[in-house]
Order: C-alpha cells, then structure tokens, then sequence
C-alpha cells in the first residue's frame, strides 16, 4: 500500500511542478538609483476606490473588502510607527506613467485600461501591481496600487483565488517604498501562494516576518516604544564572477528564524539597516535556491551599531543543489506553512542527476528533520524528488525557517526561508507530535 501511495504522489509531483506562486511587481517612475526611497513625513493620505465596494466580478461576493483594506493598513501601522489617512474616492484609474502622477494616491480595483497598462507584459502573470512616484531627494509624491481584473480573490480562502488580505498588506509594503525580499517566507517575498496550493489556505503572509520589520524600519525607524532598534551591517561581496552578486540572509543564532535577507546591488554593495539587538548568524547564497553558499559570520549587534562585514564567499557548490520546495505532491518556490507540535511530510526537488547521499537538516532548534531521506520515482529524466519529515517543536516562535542539504563531501545547499510556523491551521500533517520535552 506504501509503495502504491508513492507512486500516486510521484504522478502528483510531475504534474503539479507547473502549481507554483506568482510574483507581483513593483513599478517606480523614474531610475531606482537612491538608496532610499520613502515618503517624508509618517502622515499618508490614501484614497480607496469605490469600485472595491461594488459589484466585482473578481472579488468573491460577501468577502470582508473592508476589514482586508484595515487590517492590512494598521499592520504596516504598527510595525513603523506611521498613520494612513484613508478616504474614499470615486476615482477607478491610476495615474498613468510618467514624471509625476495626479497628487492622490490610489487603491482601486477597477477593471480598466488605464489600469491594466500598468502590468504591461505581465497581465497574464501578476495579481497585483503598485506604481510609484518620487521626487529628487528620493521622497515619495503619490504611490498607486492596483488588483489584476484578470485574477480571483476572496477573504475566506476559497480554493484557486488569492487572499486579498495577504495581497494588499504586500502592496501597501510597496506604497511605502519597500522592494522585495530575495527569499521566500516574507509578506515582501515576490511570490505569493494562490489559495489551494500545498492544498491549504493561505493566510500565513497577512502578518508582517521580522524580515519584513528589517525594510520597514530602514526606511521610517521603529516605533518609539521598540528599544531594541536599530543596528546595520553593510558591506561588499568580493566575487571574481561579474553579474549577480547572490543574496545575503540573517538568521536569529538562537532560534534558527530568518532575521532579514537583501540582494547586494550591482556593484556587490550591501547594507542592512533596522536589525534588532541580537545575535545573528550570517549566510550568503548565490540565489534563494542557489548552488553557491556559505556561512559568512556570527554577530552580536546592539543598538546604535554600525558594522561593516565583507563578504568573500568562494566556491562552496553543491551540484544536488534543490530548486522546489512541495507538500502533497505539489511543488512551488513557496514557502511551506507549518503548524507548531506537528510532523509534516516536505518533498524537495532537484534537476541534478544525482541526489544520492544527500542529508537535510534544519539551522533552527526548533525544526528537526528525519534522518532518513526518502527517494521518489517521477518518470522524469530532469527532476530527482527526496521526501522527508520535518517536525516544528510546540514553542517554536512564529517566523520563517531555512533548510539544508549536505552531500557526501560535507559541501552544504541552504533553502533560506521555505518554511514558515504560523497559527493558521495547515491540514496536511503527519501526526500530532512535539519533538521537544
């Protein structure tokens, strides 16, 4: 009956490969060559359309429009110590592109051209899209948010609809200037998981991870109240390779939760600006699912620190490196939500030709992961799949968690990210388990 099972889940595995998270985008009128981009003053005026309180052929009838439009503004409210100051508008259209737009920042979901011009080649891939506008001095003049009329939504999580609560809460990170995470995991990740994939809800990225706090407070600060804020490390990666310069991730030492993540610019400069007092543990990756990594350093930061930390990462490659993270069958570059005091069966996949002997591991105390590494046929010369159990400890803390993988030569592959402990109940666990005393 076993060997049965598998084989289902392997048919599964090839045909839900395709069943992943779509990105959305972030546009900003003019060169994004400041550092910092944000709007001057913490007062924002914000103008909700009327067309969210309409007959919306996209928005499933009775969801809770109003409470996702709330909640989503006081999450961002809270973090950074701002005030929105929403209205209502009879405006559907966002301001076209250009030097500067109408003064009036948007949020609307009119299904108009003017609107879908604004996902241009991307209208068949994203379900949202926030369109900015600044001045010289990098201060935000007017940012407008737009939902895809192309894509379903819904609040209760219907199955094949995006959760507007989540989708909002990330474009609203955008309206305040933030750009995207480079790993999965964040409510500022550029994917985001359509309900029914992984077979559950998602609601997990409506709360805001200590990685989106870090883009948040270095742009605004944190709230006066938060005395564990702030310190940076910043920096250059040294690579003889030219082009992309990978990614660079902290996670707490302590608990094993991603802490912040960044992608160095061209030039391979980095900084890191709204860490917490803390003790960090420092990764650098080719790419979130790169074949490239390493441990770079352990760091105690407190409050006022400014450290810089070079970064030589060297050759530390991985040739079984995976590429897809997948419960159930189905794999994605999503991050997987998990529940606490739980055991959850994980697939990962690879295009390598060969993932024999490869050990996965957590970096967190609060993630254990089984020893044996179960091999999955697909029928599919390009994709190798591993199964394993991975068991969340019942005081695990809420965040987002890395997993890696060593080969038989000790050379290690870390997934930044791809798993998340949240309190919305995930369905597909193995047993009711604690896997600390």
């Amino acid at each position: 009956m076993l060997r049965i099972l598998r084989i289902c889940l392997a048919i599964l595995v090839v045909l839900a490969l395709q069943a992943s998270a779509f990105a959305t985008s972030f546009y900003s009128e003019g060169p994004r060559l400041r550092s910092k981009i944000a709007w001057k003053e913490k007062e924002i005026s914000i103008a909700i359309s009327d067309s969210f309180f309409g007959e919306i052929p996209n928005i499933k009838a009775g969801s809770d429009v109003s409470g996702a439009i709330e909640r989503s503004l006081a999450s961002w409210e809270r973090a950074l110590g701002i005030t929105f100051l929403p209205g209502y508008s009879s405006l559907e259209d966002v301001s076209p592109s250009g030097a500067a737009g109408d003064g009036i920042s948007l949020i609307t979901a009119a299904a108009t051209n003017d609107n879908l011009r604004i996902f241009g080649p991307n209208t068949a891939d994203i379900p949202a899209a926030t369109r900015i506008f600044y001045d010289a001095e990098g201060n935000i003049t007017e940012a407008d948010i737009v939902l895809n009329p192309l894509f379903q939504f819904s609040t209760d999580g219907t199955f094949g609809t995006y959760d507007l609560e989540s989708v909002l809460v990330h474009e609203i990170g955008h309206l305040l200037g933030l750009d995207h995470l480079p790993v999965p995991g964040g409510v500022m990740s550029g994917h985001l998981a359509r309900n029914g994939l992984y077979g559950v809800a998602h609601f997990s990225q409506r709360k805001l991870t200590a990685a989106d706090l870090v883009l948040g407070h270095s742009l605004y600060g944190s709230p006066e109240t938060d005395e564990d804020c702030c310190a940076e490390i910043y920096g250059r990666v040294e690579q003889e390779k030219s082009g992309e310069k990978g990614i660079i991730w902290l996670e707490n030492a302590e608990t094993g939760t991603l802490a912040a993540a960044i992608e160095p610019n061209a030039n391979g400069y980095y900084e890191l600006k709204g860490l917490g007092s803390g003790l960090y543990s420092v990764y650098w990756s080719s790419a979130a699912f790169g074949t490239e990594h390493r441990w770079i350093d352990t760091l105690l930061l407190e409050v006022g620190d400014r450290i810089e930390l070079a970064v030589s990462p060297g050759q530390a490659s991985v040739d079984a490196a995976f590429e897809h993270i997948g419960l159930i069958g189905q794999l994605s570059v999503a991050s997987l939500p998990l529940n606490r005091g739980r055991t959850f069966t994980v697939y990962l996949a690879s295009r390598a030709q060969d993932v024999q002997g490869l050990a996965v591991f957590s970096t967190s105390p609060f993630i254990e992961v089984s020893e044996t590494v179960t091999h999955i046929r697909t029928g599919r010369d390009d994709l190798r799949v591993v199964m394993v159990d991975v068991t969340v400890a019942d005081d695990a803390p809420e965040g987002s968690y890395s997993l890696l993988a060593r080969d038989v030569s000790g050379r290690r592959s870390f997934l930044p990210g791809v798993l998340t402990v949240t309190e919305f109940t995930n369905p597909w666990l193995k047993r009711e388990s604690s896997s600390r005393p």
